[in-house]
């Protein structure tokens, strides 16, 4: 009896080792610090904007420096619409290409939205300053509101 006792605790032994079915993997962390500089930026003004009322048509404009400018279907009239200026504190031209924010942003809720599209050029006679402009599409029917929304401008080296 002993050795069949001990004959099965081997090959229960031989068994559960060999059909292992516990794994282990190692897993490397890796991290970049890098130190950003402060930009400031005025802020991208879309001004208080007039609807048709009767218009069934969505409203479209955009918005360059101290105006609004290509007003379109519901829009009859925008006030105090103004292009952001952003300021890097650099003493050279800005690369555009190392500027990130977002392409398009949205402001109100999710059954209301105002879409506003974004475009970026460098201004000042050293190119040291960035402009953001936008093109609105305000969808008919958008409820009357103060919407507000913000985003992030990085330059990169």
């Amino acid at each position: 009896m002993r050795k069949y006792f001990l004959l099965s605790a081997v090959a229960l032994m031989a068994a559960t080792s060999a059909n292992a079915e516990n794994s282990y993997g190692t897993v490397e962390v890796n991290a970049d610090i890098k130190y950003v500089n402060n930009i400031t930026c005025s802020s991208l003004e879309l001004g208080t904007i007039y609807l048709d009322s009767a218009s069934e048509e969505d409203g479209t404009f955009s918005v360059s420096i101290d105006q609004a400018y290509n007003l379109g279907g519901s829009v009859v009239r925008v006030d105090g619409a103004d292009a952001s200026e952003c300021n890097f504190g650099l003493t050279s031209e800005i690369d555009l290409s190392k500027v990130y924010m977002e392409d398009t942003i949205t402001l109100g809720n999710k059954d209301n939205t105002i879409d506003v599209a974004l475009d970026m050029q460098q201004t000042g006679m050293d190119g040291v300053r960035l402009l953001i402009r936008a093109d609105v599409t305000i969808p008919a029917g958008m409820p009357a509101g103060h919407y507000t929304k913000s985003f992030e401008v990085f330059y990169i080296e």
